[in-house]
């Protein structure tokens, strides 16, 4: 089929190729960058308004909800990577799609089995500063609004050139919840409106933006694969974006589980350093993945472009770092309004962890894209597993970190870029 013919063919059902990729781009990054700084502004905020035990709650419920958040992104992922498939036959144009709607109702299945099984079977009695079965409740309704968002923006990416649409939804779901988060902690803090009002805007934004999106998507669009495919999919993403999220967002839980026994003080400084330290880099590259994977799926030179951003990635990890040893104590004391102190060690571990992390993301979106869902899921499941077995060893606070921090993602890494390089030359072999 000539390239004409198939970009005919990508329209005819509903899949517009992007037509300003860099335009795209530049605009995803400014709202990455405003959803960046105002997350940091929320922890700043709330870390300066509240004791340190009330920080650690807030913190395990942040965490909590983006442990859920990452691993709906796999859904995500797995939206666009269906809808970004070009077909390229005429007999395929035969074949069941899968519906949004049923995308949207596998997700809530599985968001309401995995919160409620977690809350009221698995988790001590008031994690989260209040009741589990309230605590489950404020968690699945923000989480049950993000299986919209997820499937939105990931229909979003792969059949229209909506990027504005998804620049909106970032921008104004981290601005309304800054908003909200904010105006509670002028009434006084309370956990179970501080919890409402960091997960209610995830059900807000798709129905503010949804007038304004609906235009970029074709009616009775159909996703490529049948119904039973996209979820097996799905659950093999998902579960790789869980293994994923528990290492960046569902982090403090790790270090409340690993480091528990500590000082609630040095707890919340930990969590807050972490938490602030690694995002910048982690939020844009995880963020990123979506659009690289649809721009590989759409045509464009993988290697170059992987390389290009695997290389800033590099590159900016390295100075990070450096800059953080230099300068970590005392950007974090102005930042939480009193003296911070965190070893060197742990500063550099920060900055080296984000980077790998970040690394992740550029190779997860290359082995996404080329349908190797298993080496993707290897790659998070390897450094989460090690991640859980570094939890349980004795070792000073430090010291276990920094472990925690480093050794997981590196192995994680090494396995994925192992694994796609025997997969490259068993595929070359195999054309020879």
């Amino acid at each position: 089929m000539t390239n004409m013919g198939s970009k005919a063919l990508f329209r005819k059902f509903g899949v517009a190729l992007a037509s300003k990729p860099k335009f795209d781009l530049l605009i995803l990054l400014v709202a990455m960058a405003i959803a960046g700084v105002l997350g940091y502004a929320i922890n700043i905020v709330v870390k300066r308004s509240v004791s340190a035990p009330e920080f650690v709650e807030f913190a395990t419920f942040w965490g909590a909800l983006y442990l859920g958040v990452g691993l709906l992104s796999g859904l995500q992922q797995e939206v666009t990577r269906s809808a970004s498939t070009p077909l390229v036959s005429e007999k395929e144009k035969d074949i069941p799609g899968t519906k949004p709607r049923q995308v949207v109702g596998f997700g809530l299945f599985i968001t309401t089995l995995g919160v409620l099984l977690c809350c009221l079977f698995f988790l001590p009695p008031n994690y989260f500063g209040i009741t589990n079965d309230v605590g489950a409740g404020l968690l699945l309704l923000g989480l049950a609004g993000y299986v919209i968002v997820a499937t939105m923006t990931g229909l979003l990416y792969g059949v229209s050139n909506g990027v504005k649409v998804i620049a909106a939804m970032i921008a104004s779901d981290a601005t309304l919840r800054f908003l909200l988060v904010s105006l509670q902690l002028q009434f006084g803090y309370s956990t179970t409106f501080i919890e409402l009002a960091t997960g209610i805007p995830f059900l807000l934004v798709p129905i503010l933006i949804y007038p304004y999106a609906r235009k970029f998507l074709t009616s009775g669009l159909l996703l490529v694969g049948s119904p039973i495919e996209l979820m097996k999919n799905s659950v093999s993403t998902m579960t790789a974006a869980g293994a994923m999220a528990f290492l960046i967002s569902g982090f403090p839980l790790a270090i409340r589980w690993s480091l528990g026994s500590e000082d609630p003080g040095l707890l919340a400084t930990l969590i807050f350093v972490v938490t602030l330290a690694r995002a910048p880099l982690i939020i844009v590259a995880m963020s990123l993945q979506s659009f690289l994977v649809a721009r590989i799926r759409q045509g464009a030179d993988s290697g170059g472009l992987l390389s290009k951003v695997g290389w800033f990635l590099a590159l900016f990890s390295a100075l990070f770092s450096v800059a953080l040893a230099a300068t970590g104590d005392i950007v974090f004391s102005f930042l939480a309004g009193q003296s911070i102190h965190v070893e060197l060690g742990i500063y550099l571990s920060v900055g080296l962890s984000s980077g790998l992390i970040a690394a992740m993301f550029v190779v997860g979106a290359s082995l996404l894209a080329e349908d190797n869902h298993v080496a993707y899921l290897t790659m998070w499941l390897v450094s989460a597993g090690i991640t859980l077995v570094l939890c349980t060893f004795d070792a000073l606070a430090d010291l276990k970190l920094a472990a925690i921090l480093v050794f997981p993602p590196s192995i994680g890494l090494l396995t994925a870029l192992g694994w796609a390089t025997q997969t490259r030359i068993k595929d070359r072999v195999r054309v020879e």
